[in-house]
């Protein structure tokens, strides 16, 4: 039995029988969207992020569990800075590791 996983650039990832037939979606383009960060003197500042990207994904031998690297690049919003991305300042990205249950398919891995 053989499971094509992918991946791409808008965050979904789609698992394939033989690489054919549809078995399975999931869609993580909105589960990190911003989060907070704590500065000084006790307030926290929430940050952006831009929609993430599939950068690896991997599923088990056993068909148990799939494992998802996103990368989302931080959205830097400065006061006085409306176009940062025309500058010269570096990129920053925040990557997320995403384990997702899939045992399902491993029961049902006859009917498949």
């Amino acid at each position: 039995f053989d499971v094509l996983v992918s991946g791409d650039s808008s965050g979904v990832v789609t698992l394939s029988a033989y690489g054919f037939f549809p078995i399975g979606c999931v869609d993580l383009s909105a589960a990190f969207e911003a989060y907070s960060i704590s500065t000084s003197h006790n307030e926290t500042t929430t940050v952006s992020l831009s929609r993430p990207t599939v950068t690896n994904v991997s599923l088990s031998p056993d068909l148990q569990i799939l494992s998802v690297i996103l990368r989302a690049r931080i959205l830097n919003k400065k006061k006085g800075n409306n176009d940062s991305d025309d500058n010269n300042e570096s990129t920053r990205y925040r990557y997320h590791l995403v384990v997702i249950d899939t045992s399902l398919l491993w029961g049902k891995r006859r009917e498949l």
